[in-house]
């Protein structure tokens, strides 16, 4: 999980801006959440060449305004639904897979 200063939950405190993380070659696995890896207000995160080897609802989920990813090259275990999750405020200048549904 990856929250900005702007995220929705209103934990921080809306100084500054979280971005330009870069997730490669990782294996990415959860027993409890909906999804692997979770960005909320975080700006301009690549996601490529990972693993996700459990089964969720999806891989990857991208929120409150987490626009610029750059999502491609990762293989995903049979039972995930969809790759990406993403709310309409996270859909600018997403590049990646079509995504499934929501975050």
């Amino acid at each position: 999980m990856a929250e900005g200063p702007h995220d929705s939950v209103g934990e921080s405190d809306g100084r500054g801006a979280t971005s330009a993380f870069v997730i490669n070659d990782n294996s990415c696995e959860t027993l409890r959440a909906s999804q692997a890896l979770m960005f909320e207000d975080v700006q301009n995160a690549t996601i490529t060449g990972n693993t996700f080897a459990t089964p969720t609802d999806h891989a990857i989920g991208l929120a409150d305004h987490s626009t610029g990813a750059h999502v491609g090259g990762n293989t995903l275990h049979s039972g995930i639904g969809y790759e990406v999750g993403i709310d309409a405020s996270s859909r600018a200048g997403y590049e990646g897979p079509e995504p499934g549904g929501e975050p």
